[in-house]
């Protein structure tokens, strides 16, 4: 009735006591078991405090992730993704990769893109210590594009 079901004992019940006509027989290992979907509709976070920077213009700060390696890949045999978040519009840029390699690239494609689409130049870009935006070459082109680096 409220979009949820009996817990793990009361299902072991209905089954040992044969209360349900066609009820599979199954095993409970464990007792107290929570499922995943019980796990995930009742958890919540604190919210997050009050930005204390907040762009004036588009690119002056984008955030930057990668994502992957993904169980089941594209129908291209994509793997990974890196998104571009814009702090001003929260604009997103996604980008599919074969491999976390791309990343460069594919920063390189997005800079082209979104700088030549906003008619401004990037300023900071934000994003975890990952070794993908740590590669000396992308070192070098960040500093020939005076585009600065902000680790989270």
């Amino acid at each position: 009735m409220r979009l949820s079901h009996v817990s793990f004992e009361k299902l072991d019940l209905l089954m040992k006591m044969q209360m349900v006509k066609g009820l599979p027989k199954l095993e409970f290992r464990k007792k107290n078991v929570v499922c995943v979907g019980c796990q995930f509709g009742k958890a919540h976070h604190q919210p997050f405090g009050k930005l204390e920077y907040k762009s004036k213009v588009p690119l002056k700060l984008e955030y930057s992730d990668v994502l992957g390696l993904v169980k089941k890949p594209s129908v291209k045999g994509m793997k990974y993704m890196i998104t571009f978040i814009d702090d001003f519009s929260r604009y997103v840029w996604v980008y599919f990769m074969l491999e976390k390699y791309e990343t460069f690239s594919k920063f390189k494609e997005f800079r082209v893109e979104a700088e030549i689409e906003t008619k401004h130049n990037i300023g900071y870009l934000r994003y975890d210590n990952g070794g993908e935006y740590l590669a000396t070459k992308f070192s070098k082109y960040m500093k020939t594009h005076k585009i600065k680096r902000q680790l989270t």
